[in-house]
């Protein structure tokens, strides 16, 4: 079932969140998830998919697609819990709106039918399709508008992340490396920059597994300027130095 065809089962729970950690794993997971993120930063990773959450950010979490989440700027997001007759076909996904204000006030009115004494069903299962028809229809707009010089930037960095700079993939564009950085956040929510970053890091935690290599070794291998940035940048995303990370490997 594609996500426009949905059709729930149960509306679980409408809640606010800010993160009391600055990193979690999210693994067979009873919900999907929709939401909007209404301040902070953050980025889900999902298999070799970086999902990335900034303020005006609207979502959808694939029950099926566990994640590791990490955050950068403390915020706080909007979400609905809910559960279908049968699995949705359709991939997480994040895209920025416009109309906050309009996903907010939805989300309220759903949060309010369902604490109310006498609950209305009917009126939050409606506001909860009107919600996921919003989230369709962006989401719609912003596959027809991919840019196939960002989405061939994206495939060259995913291949030679190891060797690669910013500043040639874009060139590889004819944009200019500022036009480069807004198109590519705009169709896949994060910079270039960090999108390269992420990869990195993801590379490095394979090979932490091992031992046999040095962590000067991997900084090496995963493109890193040098042991010193990468462990600097691997704790930022992870919250633990790549020492720490590959004890907690091998314990």
């Amino acid at each position: 079932m594609k996500f426009s065809n949905i059709k729930v089962k149960t509306l679980n729970n409408v809640l606010k969140h800010t993160p009391t950690v600055k990193q979690w794993r999210a693994s067979n997971r009873p919900t999907h998830i929709i939401g909007i993120q209404l301040c902070g930063n953050m980025y889900h990773e999902i298999g070799d998919t970086v999902i990335s959450l900034g303020k005006n950010h609207l979502f959808f979490f694939n029950q099926k697609d566990d994640f590791c989440a990490y955050v950068k700027e403390l915020g706080e997001s909007y979400t609905i819990h809910f559960t279908t007759y049968e699995p949705i076909e359709t991939e997480s996904f994040a895209l920025t709106t416009k109309n906050a204000a309009e996903a907010i006030s939805i989300l309220d009115k759903i949060e309010r039918a369902l604490r109310a004494r006498d609950t209305d069903e009917n009126l939050a299962m409606s506001e909860f399709y009107r919600f996921c028809h919003l989230l369709e229809s962006l989401r719609e707009q912003s596959y027809h508008h991919m840019d196939r010089r960002i989405s061939d930037a994206k495939k060259h960095l995913d291949l030679n992340f190891r060797e690669i700079d910013i500043q040639s993939v874009a060139d590889k564009t004819g944009l200019t490396r500022r036009r480069f950085n807004d198109l590519f956040k705009k169709q896949y929510g994060v910079t270039p920059g960090h999108y390269l970053t992420a990869i990195k890091v993801e590379e490095a935690k394979s090979l932490l597994v091992d031992n046999s290599l040095s962590v000067q070794s991997i900084a090496a291998l995963c493109g890193f300027e040098s042991h010193f940035y990468f462990c600097k940048v691997f704790k930022k995303h992870t919250g633990v130095t790549p020492t720490q990370f590959r004890k907690r490997l091998l314990a």
